[in-house]
């Protein structure tokens, strides 16, 4: 995490991982558990459109393809995670010196 203290923000790399369970996605593979999915089938997958509160800017990492993981159980609950840059609101800085 970076703190940004003429603009009063800061900036931090994350690692956001989500978990919910969709009953839509429950399956039945003999000695499969889980699946993982590429991200070119992410798309297909109901995601909550999380967002951060007094967000200013964030964008997802893309090296060379997105960096977003998800895994689906047998039971329908779903793991999805993705790293994330964020700028977030006003902090109040504090400084003493002495």
């Amino acid at each position: 995490m970076m703190v940004l203290g003429i603009r009063k923000t800061f900036l931090m790399d994350i690692y956001f991982r989500q978990t919910w369970r969709d009953p839509r996605l429950t399956f039945s593979i003999p000695g499969q558990k889980e699946l993982s999915l590429s991200w070119i089938f992410m798309d297909l997958v109901w995601k909550p459109d999380t967002y951060f509160m007094n967000g200013k800017k964030s964008y997802l990492h893309r090296i060379t393809v997105p960096n977003k993981f998800l895994r689906l159980n047998y039971d329908g609950s779903v793991v999805y995670s993705m790293s994330s840059t964020a700028e977030d609101g006003e902090i109040e800085v504090r400084m003493s010196v002495g």
